[in-house]
């Protein structure tokens, strides 16, 4: 008999190795990972509301990021550069998406029509005039960007502000540290 307990204590150890056994507080999921949740809020919202919290970022504090890495005019000048490139890309690709939608939903509009649905068909027609707005807002934001509008020097003016503070840091630091 003690050498069946004592082989069972043994199997007991090696399982204990193989799969230990975990508690709550052990294991800890952060919310991020549940895809259901934010999958959804991203699949609902509109392309013009991912370009206008593009627009909306905190230029002045890349720019000083930005200075505070690498303080050269050629560097900046370079990042203002691909600042304007990189929304005009994300313009284009909204438009793209606006007018895949508009087709999708004059097809709904058409299905609606045919088979009678009033509600549905004031409804969509309602969707259609809401995308057609965006669409016409991001034809006019693609030409402020093109022509670096009232929109886009915002974002270029705040970058350079943002870029000078980083510099100017950079050389108070040096002063202070000549100064002692």
């Amino acid at each position: 008999m003690g050498l069946f307990n004592l082989k069972r204590r043994h199997s007991a150890e090696i399982a204990e190795e193989l799969h230990p056994q975990t508690t709550e507080t052990d294991v800890e999921i952060p919310r991020e990972k549940f895809t259901m949740e934010s999958k959804a809020v991203e699949k609902n919202e509109l392309p013009i509301f991912d370009v206008y919290r593009r627009l909306g970022e905190d230029w002045e504090t890349k720019g000083y990021t930005d200075a505070k890495a690498f303080p050269e005019t050629s560097y900046r000048e370079s990042n203002k550069l691909a600042i304007v490139e990189k929304l005009s890309l994300l313009v284009e690709e909204s438009l793209i998406k606006y007018d895949d939608k508009i087709v999708e939903m004059e097809t709904l509009i058409e299905q609606s029509k045919k088979n009678g649905f009033i509600e549905t068909l004031n409804k969509q027609e309602r969707q259609k005039d809401i995308l057609i707005r965006h669409l016409k807002e991001l034809g006019e934001l693609a030409k402020d960007i093109k022509n670096k509008g009232s929109k886009t020097r915002v974002i270029l003016t705040s970058y350079e502000m943002g870029f000078a503070r980083g510099i100017a840091s950079i050389s108070d630091d040096k002063v202070n540290s000549i100064m002692g």
